[in-house]
């Protein structure tokens, strides 16, 4: 599958998520609805960075010859939500079989380059808000409960603090480094004290406020 872009005739871009193949591309149906009835009113590259986060997902269960849309539509969430500790796995390791055992005599393919830990946990979040959504709409309303929507509230936060707590370090690395000082050193605080001192040749604040900042 793969992520287009489709222009109506009033010039409006909306981005669809395709099935690919020898046939004509055809639309993932539950992704379609989902950008036309929650999406669309947003701007293309927020509804399109939704359309990533699901078709990682998407990706990741077709290479276990599952059907997610089938899933969906015959409501069986659960199913769906026993995936998750593989797919973060799976993305945590740049989109690599989660077990070595599927990974023996396949070859390894990475259809995306690797994303950074933030990306990953932002996928994780849209993911999330897509299942929601599901759930809200084709659980039928007599079967809907509280508890299915906590239940994806639960396995999603369970699952972002895993995702938080593994790649604390790398968020950490990410950033630029900086050099942390705890305090001045000795010299450097003699340096302070001298250049701050009233009347010093070296002392750069006017003659009038040389004694408020001593005393400070």
């Amino acid at each position: 599958m793969k992520l287009i872009q489709c222009r109506f005739s009033s010039g409006q871009r909306v981005p669809l998520l395709v099935q690919t193949g020898d046939a004509a591309p055809l639309p993932m149906l539950v992704p379609f609805i989902y950008v036309q009835l929650k999406l669309r009113y947003r701007a293309y590259n927020t509804a399109a960075a939704h359309l990533r986060a699901i078709q990682a997902f998407y990706i990741y269960t077709k290479g276990r010859d599952l059907d997610i849309d089938e899933d969906i539509l015959a409501c069986d969430f659960e199913s769906i939500l026993a995936l998750l500790d593989g797919y973060a796995i799976w993305l945590q390791s740049g989109r690599h079989a989660d077990n070595l055992v599927a990974r023996i005599g396949t070859a390894a393919t990475v259809p995306f380059p690797q994303i950074d830990p933030r990306t990953r946990d932002q996928y994780l979040r849209l993911l999330k808000q897509y299942l929601s959504w599901c759930v809200s709409r084709y659980i039928p309303r007599a079967r809907q409960t509280s508890t299915s929507l906590a239940n994806i509230e639960l396995a999603f936060a369970d699952l972002a603090d895993v995702v938080e707590r593994r790649f604390e370090s790398h968020i950490i690395n990410a950033r630029p480094d900086r050099t942390r000082y705890r305090s001045l050193t000795d010299t450097q605080l003699q340096i302070v004290r001298t250049l701050i001192s009233p009347g010093a040749a070296e002392n750069p604040f006017p003659e009038r406020l040389q004694l408020r900042n001593w005393l400070d």
